[in-house]
Formats: C-alpha cells, structure tokens, sequence
C-alpha cells in the first residue's frame, strides 16, 4: 500500500488537473456553456474536500487490513469519480 502522503498529493494532482482542463476548455472553447464548465468546476472542488476529508478519517483504525482495504476502496472509487467528471467535461467541450 502506497503512503497515505502520497494518496492525498494523487488526490490534489488529479483534481487540480480536472480544474486546469476546465480553464483550458473555457479560454479556448467559445461554443462550451459557461455554467456547465462552472458546475463542473463546483463538484470538483467538492469532490477534492470529500476525497481528502476521507483519508484523513480512515475507518477501522485498529485493525490493519480494515485500514488497507478502506484505503484501496478511496484510490478506486477517486478515479472512478475523476473519470465521470473527465467525461462529462469531454463531452461538454464536444458539443458544439
């Protein structure tokens, strides 16, 4: 299992990289709907918090495996919201 140190600079790295690409969209994409980047935008800053606020309150403390396993499922189910997000932002910027 990877640090919990290194699972929160994931956490940051991938969220403010799903930011960046909605900056990107909105400063080169004039057809892209302001509001939806803009929602996008909300729910990512709300998935950051949640993600982070997840790890520093691991379930099971006592317990080990308990611990590895909460923060395995954390890791999957990050890069499963980062690619909902992803592909909502993708789609967004294709609609034209």
């Amino acid at each position: 299992m990877a640090s919990i140190r290194s699972l929160k600079k994931e956490i940051d790295w991938l969220w403010s990289m799903a930011i960046t690409e909605c900056f990107y969209i909105l400063e080169t994409d004039n057809k892209a709907d302001k509001n939806k980047i803009g929602d996008i935008i909300s729910e990512v800053i709300v998935n950051h918090q949640e993600f982070r606020d997840r790890v520093n309150h691991p379930d099971g403390k006592d317990n080990p495996k308990i611990v590895k396993a909460y923060y395995k499922q954390v890791r999957k189910q990050l890069y499963e919201s980062a690619g909902i997000i992803m592909t909502r932002l993708s789609e967004e910027a294709t609609e034209k």
